[in-house]
């Protein structure tokens, strides 16, 4: 150990010179000196760099490369919107269109899921103004749209499952507006489109009524 001690004390730590001739050389030729700037990505960088300057020195002796790194920033590889875009069923807040086969056609709205409002309109027994139109109601003497019952029974048979009845009928529906959280918004938004658009389906449910100058 002190053997070790005494060597280390006996060495010479004096500038050597090395940096002031690596400047005096730069000066005087600068075509001979570059800095290459690389992404640095991962450890793996490193490695690849030592490789690379260990090859230029091989086949161009006379030029020296400095290598530098640079960070990348994340929102370069992706975009500013990272959240998944919400499908049309699942959005809430709506008001919605929709289309019979037989050219008639409804406008409401609702709070809820548009899908959760839909599975509703399917359902004989809430006796919407469009699952009225579409199945029939007795007491109110409305007979079944035959446009609408046809369609459904040339795509799935005489008797489609509640999975098949509501992929059917969900391609009839139209979002017209999401994110109407407050029912005012929701309600002046539907009394407008149904002034607009003026749908049949309508003319016996109860809505606000709105004047378009």
């Amino acid at each position: 150990m002190d053997s070790t001690i005494r060597e280390i004390r006996n060495q010479n730590f004096e500038k050597t010179g090395n940096k002031s001739n690596y400047q005096e050389l730069k000066s005087n030729a600068p075509n001979q000196f570059y800095t290459l700037c690389i992404p640095f990505t991962s450890n793996r960088c490193e490695k690849v760099a030592s490789k690379l300057i260990r090859l230029l020195k091989t086949k161009t002796p006379d030029y020296h490369i400095n290598i530098a790194w640079k960070l990348e920033k994340l929102q370069r590889f992706f975009s500013h919107k990272l959240k998944m875009p919400v499908p049309n069923l699942e959005k809430i807040g709506v008001t919605y269109k929709f289309d019979c086969l037989c050219q008639e056609s409804y406008i409401g709205e609702s709070k809820r899921q548009l899908q959760n409002r839909i599975k509703e309109h399917n359902q004989i027994s809430k006796q919407t103004a469009i699952s009225n139109h579409i199945y029939g109601n007795s007491l109110k003497h409305i007979e079944p749209c035959l446009e609408f019952n046809a369609g459904i029974r040339n795509q799935f048979g005489a008797k489609p499952n509640p999975k098949q009845k509501f992929s059917f009928i969900e391609k009839q529906f139209k979002l017209l507006q999401n994110n109407l959280i407050n029912t005012r918004d929701r309600r002046t938004f539907e009394a407008v489109a149904i002034t607009v658009h003026k749908p049949k389906l309508n003319a016996q449910v109860l809505h606000r009524k709105v004047s378009i100058i």
